[in-house]
């Protein structure tokens, strides 16, 4: 049981307990259970999947409480090998908020200030639009500049937007034609996965005239799913699709939960 004892007072100087279950390194100050090299204050070692600490109460509430003197930082870091390094706590990299923090990436996750508020800043999102007027086909229409791409979801080159997790995803699709002839209808389609699931139409309007159609959706996705969007016309006649100032024609897309 015992290693080392001082002799000079009689004091135990090391101390190792039924080969490293308790350990303490008297040198360095710190005590180690599953381990004989404590690297902290307090080590404690499991091995393969075995939890090697359990906190329990039987009644009332159970914490660990990670507390610093004056203003430094008070945070729990959970390190967990090649999936990264996370610390959870306040004033990480803002003072007052409590945050998310990812050590590997260098980056907040998520981040709620004094206030309550709640931000996630790479929660995926795209807003594109259509940056000029198009003459409208039964091809994808292309929303060919992103303001807002978070993750690069988008792509200007397949027409699309991709669901990098499963979720629910917000869609809102806002376009503007105009036609130098009558129609009998326009509209637009959205698909996913290259099958339509949802269109909305305008009925006979005069020449020269404009219309604006509006979609909004929420759709259930799974990773990889993805959304496009095309233009229907009358007896293969199509509109032009307004773009240019004012976002005429334009796609949101984000992640909602």
């Amino acid at each position: 049981m015992g290693r080392s004892r001082d002799l000079a007072d009689g004091t135990l100087a090391e101390l190792n307990v039924d080969s490293n279950t308790l350990a303490v390194d008297a040198t360095n100050d710190r005590v180690g259970i599953g381990t004989s090299s404590p690297s902290n204050k307090l080590h404690v070692s499991g091995s393969g999947n075995s939890t090697p600490a359990y906190f329990y109460t039987p009644s009332g509430q159970c914490a660990i409480r990670v507390e610093t003197a004056g203003n430094d930082k008070a945070v729990t870091e959970y390190y967990t090998g090649g999936n990264g390094n996370w610390r959870i706590g306040p004033g990480i990299t803002t003072a007052g908020a409590f945050e998310f923090n990812s050590v590997t990436a260098g980056a907040t996750r998520m981040l709620i200030d004094s206030s309550g508020r709640v931000t996630m800043p790479y929660q995926p999102m795209a807003v594109a639009r259509v940056s000029s007027d198009v003459q409208g086909s039964s091809d994808l229409l292309l929303f060919d500049t992103t303001d807002i791409n978070i993750g690069s979801h988008y792509n200007t080159s397949l027409k699309r937007f991709t669901a990098p997790v499963a979720g629910r995803y917000y869609i809102a699709v806002e376009v503007q034609f105009h036609s130098g002839a009558t129609q009998i209808y326009t509209g637009i389609k959205v698909n996913k996965n290259g099958g339509q699931v949802c269109d909305a139409y305008t009925n006979q309007y005069a020449s020269n005239a404009h219309a604006r159609i509006t979609v909004n959706r929420v759709f259930e996705l799974s990773a990889n799913d993805y959304l496009e969007v095309r233009v229907a016309g009358s007896a293969g006649t199509y509109p032009t699709v307004q773009g240019g100032g004012g976002n005429r024609t334009a796609f949101t897309c984000f992640l909602l939960s």
